[in-house]
C-alpha cells in the first residue's frame, strides 16, 4: 500500500493477553481519495517471542566503552546461568 498508493500503516505492539479487535491507523499522503474493498491487504501481523529479563543493580557505569561491554557480558553471564540451575 505504501508504494503503490502512499498510504502507510501506523506500527503498534499487542500483547499476548489481547482478546480485542484489531484496528489501524491509515495515512494517506496525497490529497486524491482511495477506497478499500473487501480483502484488500492493507498490514501485516508479525509474530515475535519476547523474553522479560530481571534487572541487574549496578553501582557505577563504565566510562569506555570497553566497561560497558564488560557490565554487559556480565549481566548476560548471570541470566545465563540463572535460567538453567536446577
Amino acid at each position: 500500500m505504501a508504494r503503490k498508493h502512499q498510504i502507510a500503516v501506523g506500527g503498534g505492539v499487542l500483547d499476548s493477553a489481547y482478546t480485542g479487535e484489531i484496528k489501524l491507523i491509515l495515512r494517506k499522503h496525497w490529497d486524491t481519495s482511495y477506497e478499500f474493498k473487501g480483502g484488500d491487504r492493507i498490514a501485516q501481523r508479525i509474530v515475535e517471542k519476547i523474553q522479560i529479563q530481571e534487572a541487574m543493580e549496578i553501582n557505577t557505569l563504565g566510562n569506555t566503552k570497553r566497561e560497558l561491554w564488560d557490565l554487559v557480558e556480565q549481566y548476560r553471564s548471570q541470566m545465563s546461568n540463572h535460567h538453567y540451575r536446577s
